[in-house]
């Protein structure tokens, strides 16, 4: 299954498909890293759809998530077809 990466920030689409000066050095190491990755989709959701990435956002930065090893589980209601929302 190919990888598809979602995003809340139109913004940042714009700036990886198209340049912008101010950060061009970010957006040329985006696109190298994705280049590695086989180029995934990218593609917007909006941020009460993206539910999952929210919970993991607000755990870093509480710091609870990354201090070991954990293996998270997706809730069917996040999942659909293998894209995560």
């Amino acid at each position: 299954m190919p990888l598809e990466i979602s995003t809340d920030l139109i913004e940042v689409i714009h700036f990886i498909n198209n340049d912008h000066e101010f950060y061009s050095s970010i957006i040329h190491e985006c696109r190298s890293l994705m280049q590695l990755l086989e180029d995934p989709k990218l593609s917007h959701t909006y941020r009460e759809q993206n539910k999952l990435a929210d919970l993991l956002a607000k755990k870093r930065a509480k710091k609870q998530l990354f201090d070991r090893t954990r293996v998270l589980q997706v809730a069917l209601m996040f999942a659909k077809l293998g894209q995560i929302y």
